[in-house]
């Protein structure tokens, strides 16, 4: 099993930017991963066009919105924005907060926003860790009482 995975693909702004699946199915017992970098990067031109996009990766039931993010919120894992603006080319800017504590050890959402209505790619990074056998009962317990609270 890979020490490290990637993750990545592309919401269009013809599908709503709607939650898609970060499958983590068929894990081996014992291990659980931590999320480690979360990158969003527009499909257009960046020193054509002025972009704001926000992406959100969770792992409860609901789909929130990556646009208007609220930390108090138990099941976001993770959240960046990026911008570049047309009028400064070159200078763009991005800013992500992730909890890389918390261990993954069931599917999780990800969904993402573009204020130009541009299609939005989205990459993340997972490093594995091995949990014994209690550690990964509380992950599963915790995990699964965010996604059916």
């Amino acid at each position: 099993m890979a020490e490290e995975i990637i993750m990545r693909g592309n919401f269009t702004a013809a599908q709503g930017y709607a939650n898609k699946k970060l499958s983590f199915t068929g894990l081996k017992p014992g291990f659980a991963y931590n999320l480690i970098d979360f990158q969003l990067y527009p499909s257009t031109s960046i020193g054509a066009q002025s972009v704001e996009m926000a992406g959100c990766i969770s792992c409860g039931g609901n789909n929130i919105d990556a646009a208007n993010i609220d930390f108090n919120l138990d099941e976001i894992i993770g959240t960046t924005a990026f911008s570049a603006n047309s009028s400064v080319p070159n200078n763009p800017t991005s800013h992500t907060v992730i909890n890389d504590l918390y261990p993954i050890t069931q599917d999780l959402n990800i969904n993402t926003n573009d204020t130009q209505g541009t299609n939005v790619n989205w990459q993340c990074k997972f490093r594995k860790v091995v949990l014994s056998g209690p550690a990964q009962a509380a992950a599963n317990y915790k995990q699964y009482s965010i996604q059916n609270d």
